[in-house]
């Protein structure tokens, strides 16, 4: 039998800080220029970097959850909070990456041939590219001009709403099939975009790397996303019915097949089938929401594990959980970042050396952008109004749950 664990050991939120770090360099190695010869051994790290996004997702959705999962009553949950705290946590961060990303551009001068910044992407009213980079909302339907990595924060605000629908059903419907449903919707939804796309979906290219603007916005909507996400819900909920070191080992067992296989099929796509004449894989078709059960059982297995571990492994993950400490800055800045270092690296410079201070670059920059701007949100709370958990006759006195932050 499990030994319970105390819900509330701050050293346990170690582990996921650092997966958030893990999720981040995943993210910033994928936009490196493609590493050659010391580096060739981080090529297929470097192929699966987008992959980070699934752990983004999975991480939020925990997080999100976090405050509410170990609550019984549903009608705890405040929606005019919730969007306070997410609006405090999110937008001011993301207005600053924007502005400093224009200061770069105005200062830098245009970028290298290949790489455009127009104020009128995919050739839409300069208008409607205002507004989708202002709200976000519309940020992964619209290629927005400054911070495009913004599709998955607009993709983020849909989720939340999204959860602050079924938050309060979700005991009495059950999270597991909330869970269950979110994954058929990523399955008709992700055959339905096959049926319209003349290409595989974004991520998964055919070997002539071909894909269409059209199979990138179909996969970065809700429907096609939602299920990573839930997954971290449900992890949450684990979280709170006291997660053992068995469901500890299971998670970690889970996350080495999961992930492996994902791995295998993204590099030897499976079920070459045609759709309304439209060629695609099959394999292509679940290796988002595969990855995404990969990352949530390793999240189940980071969650799980005793203090004591937590403690034997804080040295060697802290500068991970460092990283994931300004992981938000570094997920919004570091494209702009990296695009600046390009002008400071000497064309001449050896590969490993080109690498290094682009990486040097973005960290600093983004660490930077953290220490000015994001760390005076990171409460998740505008100071206006208190979030305090409303007590009960049932549930006892006021409760404040201590929330891992950021939640992307």
């Amino acid at each position: 039998m499990d030994a319970p664990t105390t819900p509330h050991h701050p050293e346990r939120l170690i582990v996921v800080d650092a997966l958030r770090g893990v999720a981040a360099l995943m993210v910033l190695l994928s936009h490196l220029p493609e590493v050659s010869g010391l580096l060739l051994v981080l090529r297929p790290l470097q192929a699966l970097g987008h992959t980070g996004v699934s752990l983004f997702l999975v991480l939020s959705g925990f997080s999100i959850h976090y405050r509410y999962a170990q609550r019984k009553a549903a009608a705890t949950f405040d929606a005019e909070v919730f969007w306070r705290r997410r609006a405090w946590r999110l937008y001011p961060t993301y207005g600053a990456a924007v502005v400093a990303t224009v200061m770069i551009v105005a200062a830098a001068g245009p970028w290298p041939a290949g790489i455009s910044w127009p104020f009128s992407a995919e050739d839409e009213p300069w208008v409607i590219l205002v507004l989708a980079q202002v709200t976000l909302v519309g940020a992964n339907i619209v290629a927005v001009p400054f911070v495009g990595i913004a599709w998955s924060l607009a993709l983020e605000v849909q989720l939340y709403a999204a959860y602050a629908v079924v938050i309060k059903h979700l005991r009495r419907i059950g999270v597991w099939r909330v869970v269950g449903f979110a994954f058929a919707l990523a399955m008709a939804w992700r055959l339905a975009a096959q049926y319209v796309t003349p290409s595989v979906p974004v991520g998964q290219f055919l070997q002539d790397g071909s894909s269409t603007t059209k199979s990138q916005v179909l996969f970065a909507q809700l429907p096609a996303r939602w299920f990573e996400w839930m997954l971290g819900v449900a992890v949450a909920e684990l979280r709170w019915s006291r997660v053992g070191r068995s469901k500890s080992k299971a998670g970690a067992s889970i996350a080495i097949v999961a992930l492996v296989a994902s791995g295998v099929v993204y590099r030897s796509p499976l079920g070459e089938l045609r759709l309304n004449g439209n060629s695609y894989f099959a394999s292509d078709i679940v290796l988002d929401p595969l990855f995404g059960v990969g990352y949530a059982a390793l999240l189940v297995a980071a969650v799980g594990m005793s203090s004591a571990s937590v403690v034997r492994l804080a040295v060697a993950i802290r500068p991970l959980a460092i990283v994931g400490m300004f992981s938000y800055s570094l997920y919004l800045f570091h494209p702009a970042l990296l695009q600046l270092g390009t002008r400071i690296v000497p064309a001449q410079a050896p590969n490993i050396v080109r690498e290094a201070v682009l990486t040097i670059v973005a960290l600093a920059g983004a660490f930077l952008l953290f220490w000015l701007v994001e760390r005076h949100f990171l409460s998740s709370r505008p100071p206006a109004r208190s979030v305090a958990v409303a007590g009960s006759a049932e549930a006892g006195p006021p409760v404040i749950v201590p929330e891992p932050d950021p939640d992307r």
